[in-house]
């Protein structure tokens, strides 16, 4: 999979509270595959000096021949270790075709910054 085209971002901060959002398209041959799209939007707050918690809409064109799109919620978490460090969380459920996509999806991540 090869991921290109067209990718695009925006954000704004006021404060404690930022959004920002983005996506783009991959080139996907091979197999039932295709091409997709996706795009993102969220919403954070930062509720103490070293945590932020957000929440997201995030959607997904289908990525094989006869697939489905999907679209899916967020609730997350940014916990800053240091300036450079930092541990990442989200979870939620799927909200589009979630049976045959996802039911739920989450991650766990450490982040490094320079």
């Amino acid at each position: 999979m090869f991921r290109c085209c067209c990718p695009y971002g925006s954000g704004k901060n006021g404060g404690d509270w930022s959004t920002f959002g983005g996506g783009g398209c991959a080139i996907n041959h091979g197999g039932g595959s295709q091409n997709f799209c996706e795009a993102a939007w969220a919403v954070t707050r930062q509720v103490l000096p070293n945590l932020q918690l957000g929440t997201e809409i995030y959607y997904r064109s289908a990525d094989t021949i006869g697939g489905s799109e999907s679209t899916a919620l967020g609730a997350g978490a940014v916990y800053d270790l240091s300036e450079h460090h930092h541990l990442i969380a989200s979870f939620g459920p799927g909200i589009q075709n979630a049976a045959q996509n996802n039911r739920y999806s989450w991650y766990g991540a450490f982040e490094f910054t320079f």
